[in-house]
């Protein structure tokens, strides 16, 4: 049948308690199990020879005791569920404490906070505007950020409409769900909606300024963390720049104590320093593939394996000192050397060669060259 239909269970156990009229579903059954337990008890008492014969290890008193028993539980079940019984409950329970306490306890929860809400706070509010314009009055206050007031149109508005609105839409709630509640309505989802729209209501009603205060602050922390999160971002690459900038003057500062400020003699030493580093580099790294690779005294770079063997080596060894864009000139090499006739026709590259062109590849300024 249907759920809260005529053929329901629900409908059935209703309209037995309250009119008194139709059968108790669960007593049906009570019955026909006490039905059932009596005929047993007549069977046991008819063939208990047919028992004692065929079942030695059983006797007709057992039998008929156990019987008894299920009938006392049945006997019981019917008293639980008989409306003598049921109306003292739900007198107790549903009329003496739910309606004769909870209600009106509720009820002058509701009014109280009503007063609350509608008289005690706003006269709060009033005495506090009244307190805090006599304390400032005669002085005079520094405001500590612009934005934290809102400005439009020329014309600072220290109170956001929001609070307004949220006020409006919880009074008009309120009484909707009012009226709802007190107006006599057989519904009972009516009778529901009306006491949920009333409770919202109330309570959007009490603490509207708190509702908006905080999504107001939420608005306020997530442009917090935006704010924190570029203004991060804005120091790791001033603190880049200064780095360079320590480094421009540190150079700027030893050309001024070395060369006396003359930038001609400086650029002519740096050629110089240039190609004595170039020529040191050379000679480091000729002496570290012939120690660690060329064990066959060949003095030859195989490709392949052994060519990637030399680059890693001198990326131990070098990387750390030219870290800026020390993988963009290796990789530069790497694949110079790939592209080259003469290292696939050889299947190599000498030692001596392969270290001219490491030291080339990390003094040249330009890569490209």
């Amino acid at each position: 049948g249907e759920t809260l239909g005529l053929s329901s269970s629900a409908y059935a156990l209703a309209r037995f308690y309250i009119a008194g009229l139709g059968r108790h579903p669960a007593l049906a059954d009570v019955a026909l199990a006490k039905a059932s337990v009596m005929a047993c008890l007549q069977w046991v008492e008819r063939y208990q020879w047919v028992v004692a014969e065929s079942c030695p290890g059983w006797t007709s008193a057992d039998m008929a005791s156990a019987l008894d028993a299920a009938s006392g539980r049945l006997n019981e079940t019917e008293a639980l569920l008989s409306p003598a019984y049921v109306y003292p409950v739900y007198q107790a329970v549903v009329r003496e404490s739910i309606c004769g306490e909870t209600l009106p306890a509720l009820g002058w929860l509701v009014l109280l906070q009503a007063l609350l809400g509608l008289v005690c706070l706003p006269v709060l509010s009033v005495l506090g505007s009244i307190f805090l314009r006599t304390v400032a009055e005669g002085r005079q206050f520094s405001r500590l950020c612009q934005e934290e007031h809102d400005v439009e149109g020329g014309v600072e508005q220290d109170f956001n409409p929001l609070y307004y609105a949220v006020y409006a839409f919880a009074i008009f709630e309120f009484i909707v769900g009012a009226v709802m509640y007190l107006a006599p309505n057989p519904s009972v989802v009516g009778r529901i909606v009306g006491t949920m729209l009333y409770g919202i209501g109330f309570f959007l009603m009490t603490n509207s300024d708190l509702i908006v205060t905080y999504f107001r602050m939420r608005y306020q922390r997530d442009r917090l963390r935006r704010n924190n999160a570029a203004f991060a971002k804005s120091v790791t690459e001033q603190a880049s720049v200064l780095r360079e900038l320590s480094m421009t003057a540190q150079s700027l500062d030893m050309i001024n104590k070395r060369f006396g400020g003359d930038v001609r003699r400086a650029v002519k030493d740096v050629d110089r320093l240039s190609d004595v580093v170039k020529s040191d580099i050379r000679m480091a790294c000729k002496s570290l593939v012939r120690l660690y690779l060329d064990k066959d005294a060949s003095h030859v770079i195989a490709s392949g394996a052994q060519l990637d063997q030399a680059f890693d080596l001198i990326q131990l060894v070098f990387g750390g000192v030219f870290r800026k864009d020390f993988d963009e000139r290796a990789a530069a090499l790497k694949e110079a050397l790939g592209s080259s006739a003469k290292v696939r026709a050889d299947r190599g590259i000498a030692e001596g060669k392969f270290a001219e062109l490491q030291a080339m590849t990390l003094v040249e300024p330009d890569t490209r060259r």
